[in-house]
């Protein structure tokens, strides 16, 4: 990955995960404050479980041990949508409208092709 690419991975990555200010190292997470979520996130905390699926979803942590992971992320998400997380109702609202469309889409062309 060149670094240009990099650059714009970790900006947005920044701003998704702790809001519009610019990158910078403060603002993303490290290897304790990875620990310090994924140990809030286990004890039901909604807001670590949130941010904590947010790094996984983009594998911002990769080097820390917490590489992009789709089911992980989604899993937490969920849990702290249950806990009436606000970012993470939405975040899930969004992903299953987009998992429905999805399906309705395929099942279109399938009927269309004749499959």
């Amino acid at each position: 990955m060149n670094s240009t690419a990099l650059f714009f991975l970790t900006f947005f990555t920044a701003i998704l995960l702790f809001g519009c200010d610019p990158p910078t190292p403060a603002h993303l997470p490290d290897r304790k404050q990875i620990a310090e979520l994924k140990e809030d996130a286990k004890k039901g905390d909604a807001e670590a479980q949130y941010k904590l699926s947010q790094v996984y979803r983009y594998g911002v942590g990769r080097q820390l041990g917490t590489p992009q992971d789709s089911s992980k992320a989604d899993k937490l998400e969920n849990e702290a949508a249950k806990q009436g997380h606000a970012l993470a109702r939405q975040r899930k609202k969004e992903r299953e409208e987009m998992y429905d469309r999805y399906d309705r889409e395929s099942e279109k062309e399938t009927k269309e092709r004749g499959w």
